[in-house]
């Protein structure tokens, strides 16, 4: 049952991260400054101020210095992205970017879980600010708003905890201050690096200096996180450079890829590339599923010329097994070009996502990998002779023996995942949509890659706009974490609902008393 205790913890850890929300909302004030967007800067600083006062009052009304533990922690993370979708939101809000508080949460959770589907109907008129926020959140939430949390909290109680309710579970150290240090260290350097060289692409393809740096910065936090936002509606159409796509696929493959994995290569060990059962499992899916997009396009006829499959095809595979929404191809276009089959390898590729502990979403490569495992352990068990003894094994940082707990642990995950996918699937098609396409825009939506064929926009159903918005959040969070608040939200309806009737029956048995106790009628007369 849930305590007391329980609740003072959730919402005493809640608020710290809440707070921290309210600091990163003061970043884009900067770039109002340099571009003289004086109007924007009220809608920043008022949504920063909610966001403190939100979690300065959960830390006051829930004070405790009890350390969280993991069921706290798994609830924290599920409230964090549904009270941080609200307040990155409200400045999309208030400066008018959005129409509605909903299409503000929506592209608030869009933002933080990297996903990059959006209800801004003029991206190309909004402000640098705007702009710059967008991304941000993609950056600060593929690295994880908690692991920021953890980085400026130093020394927070249940720090570990915290850490693994994303579903994350390796370390880079035994810390977790310095592994949460070395995570924004890593972002850093490939946003660094990655700015450098699209500014260098932006140059040569005719931008002015100042252009091109604001739009690789916001790219490149965009592509590492695994997100969809850019600067322009065009997407990443809009620069109409090979140079330009190929830089992006290799920032959004570097953000799709494990951060401890990151830290090993960095340090040396480069031979982990070709051991990784992860990198080995992206790989071959990646290959795979290409191959059959780029088959079909090339069968209908619909990109001819070997470059512009490649351009299309290959790109629009692999960005969205990477988890990120970067299209070089309008939506309507991709609708309504590519074959059935392509656009269902896009789908599966969405749905598998990359590598566990990376910005990416998704079933994860870990997964597919130790699932694929598991059948070829199953397979030696008939094949080999009953008293041989089987041992499957596996390369992930260090040797690793495949249990039956790990496999059904993962079988678990992708099957929670599947059932979403088709739910999701099936509220879509209510709405008059193809089957097609809402698999595709659901996949998106659970992946939180961010791709679409035309339905996501701001004239979408209310309905259908709080469906994405808890498929995204499910995604992010892996669904267990999500599975967890809303075993808690049971416990605690199921608590209020037993107090009541326990109230009622109270009332009712000493009304029976009184009755009983009340002298014959006789006796009054």
């Amino acid at each position: 049952m849930i305590s007391n205790r329980d609740v003072l913890v959730i919402g005493n850890t809640l608020g710290r991260i809440v707070k921290n929300i309210g600091l990163l909302l003061l970043f884009p004030i900067p770039v109002a400054v340099i571009y003289l967007e004086w109007d924007v800067i009220p809608d920043f600083l008022m949504s920063a101020s909610v966001a403190f006062t939100v979690g300065l009052i959960l830390q006051v009304l829930f004070h405790t210095e009890d350390e969280p533990k993991s069921r706290h922690a798994m609830v924290v993370a599920s409230l964090v992205y549904g009270i941080g979708a609200v307040l990155a939101g409200l400045p999309l809000w208030t400066s008018g970017s959005v129409n509605t508080l909903l299409d503000a949460a929506y592209d608030g959770m869009s933002g933080w879980t990297g996903t990059g589907l959006s209800m801004v109907p003029d991206v190309d008129h909004l402000s640098h600010a705007i702009i710059f926020w967008r991304s941000f959140t993609h950056f600060i939430g593929g690295a994880s708003v908690i692991v920021f949390s953890l980085f400026f909290l130093r020394g927070v109680s249940g720090g570990a905890r915290l850490y693994t309710s994303e579903g994350r579970e390796e370390k880079i150290y035994p810390s977790i201050t310095k592994t949460a240090k070395a995570i924004f260290s890593i972002c850093l350097f490939f946003l660094l690096l990655g700015s450098a060289a699209l500014i260098i692409a932006g140059v040569l393809n005719g931008m002015s200096i100042g252009q091109a740096f604001f739009d690789s910065v916001t790219v490149s936090m965009t592509a590492f996180s695994t997100g969809g936002f850019t600067p322009h509606s065009q997407n990443i159409a809009y620069y109409h450079s090979m140079l330009y796509e190929i830089i992006v696929i290799a920032l959004c493959v570097l953000g799709a890829m494990n951060f401890v994995l990151h830290f090993t290569v960095l340090t040396g060990n480069i031979a982990e590339l070709r051991r990784n059962i992860e990198v080995i499992t992206f790989s071959t899916t990646v290959l795979l599923l290409a191959a059959i997009a780029m088959s079909f396009l090339l069968y209908f006829s619909v990109y001819s010329d070997a470059a512009i499959l490649f351009r299309r095809g290959f790109f629009q595979v692999l960005i969205a097994h990477t988890g990120a929404g970067l299209q070089n191809i309008n939506p309507i276009q991709l609708s309504h070009e590519w074959p059935y089959i392509s656009l269902f390898a896009v789908t599966v590729a969405m749905l598998l996502g990359a590598a566990a502990g990376s910005t990416s979403a998704g079933i994860k490569s870990i997964r597919i990998g130790v699932i694929i495992q598991m059948f070829i352990q199953e397979v030696k068990k008939v094949v080999l002779p009953e008293n041989a003894v089987i041992v499957q094994k596996y390369h992930h940082l260090h040797q690793i023996v495949v249990t039956d707990r790990m496999a059904r642990s993962a079988l678990l995950i992708a099957a929670a995942f599947v059932i979403l996918f088709m739910a999701g699937s099936l509220v879509t098609t209510i709405y008059g949509y193809s089957m097609n396409a809402a698999m595709f825009e659901t996949a998106s939506a659970l992946g939180n890659a961010g791709l679409s064929v035309g339905i996501t926009s701001y004239t979408m159903p209310p309905l259908l706009k709080v469906t994405h918005i808890l498929l995204m959040w499910a995604g992010r969070l892996e669904i267990i974490a999500v599975f967890v608040l809303l075993g808690l939200v049971y416990i605690i309806f199921k608590r209020l609902t037993h107090v009541s009737t326990g109230l009622y029956k109270t009332r009712e048995h000493q009304a029976e008393n009184l009755i009983k106790t009340r002298p014959p009628k006789g006796l009054l007369e």
